[in-house]
């Protein structure tokens, strides 16, 4: 099992993300403490993960996160 990482520009940190419009940013099998650096444009994002089976492809729903403002 993996962790995918999704991204989703917003115009702020007020507006809807739509689940459709989320963008792969990659997989992380997550170990406490572990730090995954994902290099984006200067924005507001909309973060969420989406758990997948490596061998299989299947993945979940989408879980939004949160917000983040990339400077």
């Amino acid at each position: 099992m993996v962790t995918e990482v999704l991204l989703q520009r917003v115009s702020s940190v007020h507006c809807a993300a739509y689940p459709e419009k989320y963008r792969s940013q990659g997989f992380s099998a997550w170990v406490s403490g572990a730090q995954l650096a994902i290099p984006a444009k200067p924005g507001v994002f909309a973060v969420a993960i989406r758990a997948t089976k490596s061998a299989t492809g299947q993945s979940g729903e989408v879980l939004e996160i949160g917000r983040v403002v990339v400077g």
